[in-house]
């Protein structure tokens, strides 16, 4: 089972690095359009996946994950990933975005965000506070939105100021100018530029919304399905929907929120939603050849630190996951195993 999983696993990467090498031209003919470069925090949890919400094309967003969507600046991981990423819009000529969110299920208090408790006003106000301090650190140079993220629908929720929002689900219809004018209302300290590149990411997920209530999800598909753990960077073609938690490295307590993903992933087992074993997937993003010796070394280290946390915290799953070890180049989004 685990090398089938690990083929599969691979076999994946592969149809997405050539969906990011093919639509090249694509991306390049939306950024002349929208030239808003966004980079968007979530949940680790395998049921949230804003890109793929929107029906955004691959590779146009850059992600941060972490249990809970939890993230502070003060993280030193964290704050220089921002700063990275911020310089690369730079080098680029664009503005910057960053999309903060929570998720949360209308259905059921209990499929909401188990990194909170299940308790969504904790979620957002967390989410929120992360927003506030950005705002404080990158004023006039990152724009920032909140946004809930209600996972039976698939929907965004947007939040302006003063407890104003906009439900996403009641777009449909609208016109383009409504749309506008509703958007220069809710977000009055967003430029008008980045405002306009918001525009085809409702119209996305309303479209998403639509499909999904087409194939109408089962009950198990709410819960918890994962059966893959993976930690560290450069997993956006990771996007089957609730096929693995994801643990980005800027968290200082990366110990805890490994062991809890593994607690999620051995509830999944133990409840019969999934079968056979698992896989610890680690991956290191990188951009240029000569940092990719560093990033192997990353993927080694982050791989060791994880199955020795999960053996010492949770010993009937330290056979549980099979690992996968590897580094991924942002030029072509091709994963690619340590030897």
């Amino acid at each position: 089972m685990p090398n089938v999983l690990i083929e599969k696993i691979t076999q994946m990467n592969l149809a997405w690095s050539r969906e990011f090498l093919l639509t090249s031209p694509q991306r390049a003919e939306y950024r002349q359009l929208f030239p808003t470069e966004i980079a968007v925090t979530m949940c680790m949890d395998g049921r949230v996946n804003l890109p793929r919400w929107v029906k955004a094309l691959f590779g146009l967003f850059t992600v941060f994950r972490n249990i809970g969507g939890k993230y502070c600046l003060g993280w030193p991981l964290m704050n220089s990933s921002i700063s990275e990423w911020y310089n690369y819009v730079l080098s680029k000529g664009r503005r910057a975005l960053l999309i903060i969110t929570y998720h949360y299920s209308k259905s059921d208090r209990e499929l909401g965000c188990a990194g909170f408790n299940f308790d969504t006003q904790a979620a957002k106000q967390a989410a929120l506070e992360f927003k506030l301090e950005v705002d404080r650190a990158c004023s006039g140079t990152i724009s920032t939105l909140l946004v809930g993220l209600e996972t039976d629908d698939e929907k965004m929720v947007i939040h302006g100021a003063d407890d104003s929002f906009l439900d996403v689900s009641e777009c449909e219809g609208l016109s383009e100018s409504a749309l506008r004018r509703r958007l220069s209302v809710l977000l009055p300290n967003i430029p008008g530029g980045t405002r306009e590149d918001l525009m085809p990411l409702i119209r996305g997920n309303v479209e998403h919304m639509a499909d999904v209530h087409k194939t109408r999800k089962e009950p198990i598909h709410l819960h918890h399905n994962e059966r893959v753990l993976a930690v560290g960077r450069g997993f956006s073609w990771l996007n089957n929907n609730n096929f693995a938690l994801v643990i980005g490295p800027c968290d200082p307590d990366l110990d805890s929120a490994i062991v809890t993903a593994a607690e999620i992933i051995e509830d999944n087992w133990q409840q019969g939603r999934i079968v056979g074993s698992g896989v610890l997937l680690v991956s290191t993003g990188y951009r240029h050849a000569y940092q990719r010796g560093l990033a192997i070394s990353t993927s080694r280290y982050l791989a060791e630190f994880a199955m020795k946390h999960i053996r010492k915290k949770l010993p009937s799953m330290g056979d549980f996951f099979h690992p996968c070890v590897g580094v991924l180049c942002f030029d072509d989004h091709r994963f690619e195993e340590c030897q």
